[in-house]
C-alpha cells in the first residue's frame, strides 16, 4: 500500500511539471515542505503523520501545489498556509487549501488508510477571496515565511507543519 501512495504522489508530482510549457517550466520557481509532528509549536496527540508538499510558482503568477501526508490520526479538517512567519512563529491562516475555512482550493480534503494526497492549483482569484496581494505572497514565499499546517479532528490546532523553502 505505501509503494502505491508513493507512486500517486510521484505521479501527481509529474502532471505538476508537465502541466506546462517548457518555456514556463524554465523560469519557475519551486518549493519545498517536509511536513513532521515535531514542526508543530504545540503538543500533538497520538500521531506519527509526516508527508511532504511541492508548490511550483510560474512567473505569469500560476502556482501549482501538490502535497501527500502519511499517518495522519484522522481525516484533515483543513490544509492551510499560513504567514508570515518563521518556523519558530505561529501565524494566521493565509489560504485554504482543503477543507475549512472556506473558500478552499478544493473543498473537501481527499483521505484513505491514513493518507492524504492532493494536486491543486492556486488562483488569483482564491489569493482575491483571501485579499492576498500576489507580490506580497510571492515575497513571503521567497523569505521562507510560510508553512503549510495539516489539521485534524484529535489535533485541531495542527497533526503536521512544515515551512516551504524554495529548492
Amino acid at each position: 500500500m505505501k509503494t502505491s501512495k508513493r507512486f500517486i504522489f510521484l505521479m501527481i508530482l509529474l502532471i505538476i511539471a508537465l502541466a506546462f510549457p517548457s518555456t514556463a517550466l524554465a523560469s519557475k520557481r519551486v518549493f519545498r515542505a517536509r511536513l513532521t509532528t515535531g514542526a508543530e509549536l504545540h503538543e500533538v496527540i497520538d500521531s506519527n503523520a509526516s508527508g511532504s508538499l511541492i508548490m511550483a510558482s510560474f512567473p505569469d503568477g500560476t502556482m501549482r501545489v501538490g502535497f501527500s501526508i502519511r499517518n495522519l490520526s484522522g481525516a484533515p479538517t483543513g490544509v492551510h498556509l499560513h504567514g508570515p512567519a518563521t518556523e519558530d512563529e505561529t501565524a494566521p491562516v493565509l489560504l485554504t487549501l482543503c477543507g475549512s475555512p472556506a473558500p478552499a482550493a478544493v473543498t473537501t480534503c481527499p483521505f484513505e488508510d491514513g493518507y492524504s494526497v492532493l494536486s491543486t492549483s492556486i488562483t488569483s482569484s482564491l489569493l482575491a477571496q483571501w485579499n492576498l496581494l500576489p507580490r506580497d505572497f510571492q515575497n513571503w514565499l521567497a523569505e521562507g515565511k510560510i508553512y503549510v499546517n495539516v489539521h485534524t479532528q484529535l489535533n485541531p490546532m495542527g497533526e503536521t507543519r512544515g515551512q516551504l523553502i524554495e529548492q
